[in-house]
């Protein structure tokens, strides 16, 4: 049973800032996929299948060691799940040895350029992914996609005026790019569009051909219109956000604060039993969002939160002194993001020691 009192404050963590970040990046499968494997190896990509997404393209390898799109396939697919899993440096080097390998086939092959890039972005080598990322755009005038992933690369930088010129120039190029419309998405947020960043969340969020890329446009969306009061169709974008990518961690925060929200809502007629299941689910939510990403710092800083408004202080107290650390390597939050993360767990702590 939780400690729940009927005049405790509503402590909504999960806010604007915390949708601000660049994500967790994302790199898009272009498709000159002429073979059944490489066509089934984009589909298995696109739902975070890496395991199937490999052993499609090592078929064809294993035919043809100098195909170069099966070498880009691989070369894409072993950066994307370093990147979702955290798993960095071990795949990105990797990567980017594929991609090398490929430049030897093909010395002039921008897309192999634009692979090096975002295997440094992940890695947080951001000096040499531009670098890549302009070879990529040198070769390549029209590779949106190295154009849009640069600019993302300066999002998590925090250089949020290059963030944007970049995905305004891929978007010219390619209007319905999901990765460009994202970001440029989080970057009208920063500048309180709010209506115009949902519009785009809303459209990636129903469009994108990757599961990752709507779940986090799904989330984003939520955590607007909760700032907005819309508190039914926050809880719809949440959901749909885990039930797209049941392992994006952040859809799993925002279905643990939807709940948690409900629970703490005044206006509602919940038992105080009905009251705490929504609490307890709300835990379990966030605990599972931590098994999903442990360097993630959200659900952390919103289980301190809740924990502290429950009435358990001192455990909500020491999750958010532990958390100031894992801010410091969250590759999701871009620099701005972590700042704004760690003036919140010092709001939070100093409101917990006033009471």
């Amino acid at each position: 049973m939780h400690n729940l009192g009927t005049k405790q404050r509503i402590v909504l963590v999960l806010g604007i800032a915390v949708v601000i970040v660049g994500g967790v990046a994302y790199v898009e499968r272009p498709s000159p996929d002429t073979t059944p494997q490489l066509r089934a190896s984009l589909d298995a990509y696109n739902n975070n299948d890496f395991v199937t997404a490999l052993k499609q393209i090592n078929a064809v390898l294993a035919k043809d060691p100098n195909n170069i799109n099966a070498l880009l396939a691989e070369a894409t697919t072993l950066a994307q799940e370093a990147s979702l899993r955290f798993q960095e440096n071990i795949e990105a080097p990797q990567a980017i040895q594929i991609a090398q390998r490929v430049l030897e086939l093909d010395p002039k092959n921008s897309e192999a350029w634009r692979i090096i890039g975002y295997a440094n972005e992940i890695m947080q080598k951001y000096d040499d992914a531009h670098a890549a990322y302009a070879k990529a755009v040198e070769l390549n005038q029209y590779n949106t996609l190295a154009i849009s992933q640069d600019a993302h690369a300066y999002d998590l930088e925090g250089k949020l005026d290059k963030a944007e010129a970049g995905y305004r120039k891929a978007l010219a190029i390619n209007p319905v790019l999901d990765q460009a419309n994202a970001g440029l998405a989080r970057i009208l947020l920063g500048k309180n569009d709010v209506n115009g960043a949902l519009s785009l969340f809303v459209t990636v969020a129903s469009s994108s051909p990757n599961a990752r890329v709507r779940a986090e446009a799904a989330y984003s969306a939520g955590v607007i219109e909760n700032a907005k009061g819309d508190s039914a169709a926050s809880e719809r974008y949440m959901r749909l956000a885990t039930t797209v990518d049941p392992s994006y961690a952040l859809g799993w925060v925002g279905v643990g604060t939807v709940e948690f929200q409900t629970a703490m809502a005044t206006s509602s007629a919940l038992t105080i039993a009905e009251r705490n299941q929504h609490i307890t689910t709300s835990m379990l939510d966030l605990q599972r969002a931590i098994s999903l990403n442990t360097q993630q710092s959200a659900a952390y800083i919103q289980l301190g939160a809740e924990l502290i408004i429950i009435g358990k202080k001192e455990q909500g107290i020491q999750i958010l002194n532990e958390v100031k650390n894992i801010i410091a390597n969250d590759i999701t939050l871009s620099a701005p993001g972590k700042e704004s993360a760690l003036r919140q767990v010092s709001a939070l702590l100093e409101g917990a020691r006033k009471k």
